[in-house]
């Protein structure tokens, strides 16, 4: 079960959970996005890429975290 979803999602549905994550300051790995989505690591880190065209992500080369640049973190 993903997420408490009973069905497997579909890609556009994955794409809008992460760029949610991201919007509210989360930061992952491709391993831990790769799980929380039910993706394989070769699929998350494609996903990531993919969305890195479009908007401004970054990765911390320490910690290997993916994260939206701070400046365009939606604050609540």
């Amino acid at each position: 079960m993903l997420l408490g979803m009973e069905e497997e999602m579909i890609t556009t549905e994955r794409v809008a959970q992460v760029t949610l994550w991201l919007a509210r300051g989360e930061a992952f790995t491709v391993a831990e996005l790769a799980i929380r989505t039910g993706m394989t690591w070769e699929g998350a880190y494609r996903m990531l890429c993919r969305m890195e065209r479009k908007i401004p992500l970054w990765r911390d080369e320490v910690t290997k975290k993916w994260a939206l640049m701070e400046d365009w973190i939606v604050h609540q």
